[in-house]
């Protein structure tokens, strides 16, 4: 985390993990508030079959984690370092089964490096996908590059996924 205190001596405050892509690495590092990092694993968006709204490009791919917060229903941030920065142009995206991919970017702030960036987090609310205040957090979440027209709805010919739906081969 660049604090000059080597990362294996800060068990209890920092955790490391070798990304799903790309071969690069993040440590995530705990706030006042946050008990432990009970899990911290890669996960590689390609394993993911929702395209709606996903990043056309995440050099780390996502992380995943779940927390254990001093009280129930508390908001918390922690910090996710990078072994090299985070182009310009992304932002921080979220997945979860009931909401797909968003946009995270305003719970999500870099660093001027763009080395690290803090989360803000709330036990049972946002960036929690379980969405229970149950003294637990999980959040998987990644740096992305923003959706492109032809990652949406709009197919290339510029008309609405329905017309496929509705299409019918000519015999």
């Amino acid at each position: 985390d660049g604090d000059g205190v080597d990362d294996k001596q800060q068990q209890d405050m920092i955790k490391g993990i070798k990304c799903a892509v790309e071969g690069k690495k993040i440590g995530l590092k705990k706030s006042t508030g946050v008990v432990s990092i009970d899990e911290l694993y890669p996960v590689d968006p390609a394993s993911i079959d929702t395209t709606t709204g996903k990043p056309v490009h995440m050099p780390f791919g996502l992380i995943s984690f779940r927390l254990t917060v001093a009280t129930a229903g508390q908001s918390i941030e922690v910090v996710v370092h990078f072994s090299e920065p985070i182009p310009e142009e992304m932002k921080w995206y979220k997945y979860d089964l009931a909401e797909g991919w968003y946009d995270y970017s305003s719970f999500a702030i870099f660093n001027e490096e763009r080395t690290a960036v803090t989360l803000t987090l709330q036990d049972g609310g946002i960036g929690d996908v379980d969405g229970v205040g149950n003294g637990s957090i999980i959040d998987p979440s990644g740096p992305g590059a923003a959706p492109s027209l032809s990652d949406s709805s709009i197919s290339s010919d510029g008309l609405c996924f329905i017309n496929t739906i509705f299409w019918k081969p000519r015999k």
